[in-house]
């Protein structure tokens, strides 16, 4: 699960990734079903994306995103069309995938790196 800080509470930073630029965030995930190797899975990663929190469009559809749900949770996964009329699937490797979802916004990842991967200076 990823939470969201408000600007009043004290954010860490992390290294901007070659593609970044104004908007790019990024949040620590961690799955089970993603590892990079040679990492500690425990780590989890850091998943870059711009923050423009957008409807999902067909640019985001077969590709992975970070999606903010209509109850306000925000996951990583690869959001696909549903069933129905601006309902989504979204799936990843570790869990059972979510079906006919109403998604608010959907961000492309940009860059993922393992948290715990050394920081060039």
């Amino acid at each position: 699960k990823i939470i969201f800080h408000s600007e009043a509470q004290r954010r860490e930073t992390a290294p901007l990734p070659p593609n970044g630029g104004r908007k790019t965030v990024a949040v620590k995930y961690t799955s089970t079903g993603l590892r990079a190797p040679g990492s500690n899975p425990a780590s989890g990663w850091l998943v870059y994306f711009d923050d423009y929190r957008r409807p999902p469009s067909p640019a985001t559809l077969d590709r992975l995103c970070v999606v903010g749900l209509v109850n306000g949770e925000v996951v990583v996964k690869w959001i696909f069309k549903g069933r129905g009329a601006g309902l989504f699937d979204l799936e990843d490797t570790g869990t059972p995938t979510m079906r006919d979802v109403d998604a608010q916004w959907a961000s492309l990842v940009t860059a993922m790196i393992p948290a715990d991967a050394p920081i060039p200076r």
